[in-house]
């Protein structure tokens, strides 16, 4: 969502405090016009542009373990590496920035985002498994540093089922939060909660 921020306190918006009792019943409300789509619809647009690349990353990774080598084509274990723990490392630090800064706010309103609901509680699923797998990188990327065959065997000696393991374990949890999460924040569920005003109001 954006450039991580040193920031770590949820500035002061004027919207409520304290989540609705209930959001507005679906069917109960007028179709939104083009402007009021555009308008609810900017953070969950945002949030799928980045979740694009995670997903891309993924994909990446997999097939690399379906192969047994490095992907794309004549990449250097050395480059899927890098790209590897770079995944791990914006995954993290994404969430990181979403339970700092956003989360605090859209569960004024939204109790999907409160501590220990759906929002919170999936990033705890997929961190145990994204930090085993960022550990399993590092490692590899040390071998290699070291001088061991991985690299001149173009990855064949790398552990490959044990990296698709790792990423089994997690993998389904990352990809169904990073659908439902875009469309919690979509327009026609953030309308429910939000009027265009408080939308105005909102830092991101």
């Amino acid at each position: 969502m954006g450039n991580a921020t040193s920031e770590t306190t949820v500035p002061s918006i004027a919207i409520p405090s304290a989540p609705l009792a209930e959001a507005q019943p679906e069917g109960t409300l007028l179709p939104l016009t083009s402007w009021e789509h555009k308008q609810y619809n900017q953070l969950a647009i945002k949030m799928d542009y980045f979740y694009n690349i995670f997903r891309d990353s993924w994909r990446t990774m997999n097939t690399a373990c379906q192969n047994r080598a490095p992907f794309p084509p004549r990449t250097s274990l050395s480059s899927f590496l890098d790209v590897a723990l770079h995944f791990c490392t914006h995954l993290k630090g994404h969430h990181d920035l979403e339970e700092t800064y956003y989360f605090p706010i859209l569960a004024r309103k939204m109790p999907c985002f409160t501590k220990e609901m759906e929002m919170p509680s999936q990033h705890k699923q997929i961190h145990g498994g994204l930090l085993e797998l960022k550990r399993f990188l590092e490692r590899k990327q040390r071998d290699l540093e070291k001088g061991q065959k991985m690299e001149s065997s173009n990855g064949q000696e790398f552990e490959w089922e044990r990296m698709k393991g790792i990423m089994d374990t997690f993998g389904d949890a990352l990809w169904r939060h990073l659908d439902e999460e875009v469309e919690m924040l979509g327009a026609e569920n953030k309308r429910r909660y939000w009027t265009l005003d408080e939308m105005r109001c909102m830092p991101f």
